[in-house]
């Protein structure tokens, strides 16, 4: 898929999300590239809050051959939060997850974690026997520059397996609204462990 059919199916994919009955809405374009095997792909994501004070995250990532999605729709509470997740695969809904979330920010807000348990996933089928615990963090390194990533492990048939999971790493420029970053995935190997793919990534923020 070239540059302008990826461009062109992002513009569609952003103007799908607006559709969404948003009291506020902030959107990003990161277009990641592949070192090691020369691809790029789009990602368009959008960060709302939903009547009833319910918080939003959604991410598309296009690519050759179709596109991954994930939406967070969460419901805060003192303690702890409420979260739901959609995943779609090349499809409008693939898995749904019901679980729990909890958001944690320490050194005067320099730093956020957010952490989620989902214990319950259903798809078209129903009931699946999978649960997962994933992590998103993002740290504020000053002049611009921050740290962020997050990470997924799966809880299936006895066994506890790494997902998935990115880092960010880069630096705001031209009155924040690019980031230019390194940004690698971390990957499960067919056995144990994982290895990163090298990437380099453009990101810009819509205002």
């Amino acid at each position: 898929m070239n540059l302008k059919k990826i461009l062109g199916i992002t513009l569609l994919s952003l103007m799908s999300l607006t559709s969404v009955k948003a009291q506020k809405m902030d959107f990003s374009l990161k277009i990641p590239y592949n070192i090691s095997n020369k691809t790029i792909i789009a990602e368009p994501t959008a960060q709302y809050t939903l009547p009833g004070n319910i918080d939003g995250f959604t991410f598309v990532d296009l690519f050759s051959g179709g596109y991954y999605s994930q939406t967070d729709l969460t419901k805060s509470t003192k303690f702890i939060n409420a979260r739901s997740r959609i995943l779609s695969d090349n499809e409008l809904v693939s898995k749904i997850g019901i679980g729990l979330n909890k958001d944690i920010s320490l050194f005067n807000d320099r730093c956020y974690i957010s952490l989620s348990l989902l214990p319950a996933w259903f798809d078209k089928k129903g009931f699946i026997e999978r649960q997962t615990i994933d992590y998103f963090f993002d740290i504020d390194l000053s002049h611009n520059w921050s740290l962020n990533g997050f990470g997924e492990w799966e809880h299936q048939k006895g066994h506890v397996n790494w997902v998935y999971g990115e880092l960010d790493f880069g630096k705001k420029f031209e009155k924040e609204q690019f980031r230019l970053s390194y940004s690698p995935q971390i990957l499960k190997k067919e056995e144990k462990g994982v290895e990163l793919t090298h990437r380099v990534a453009l990101t810009y923020f819509f205002k």
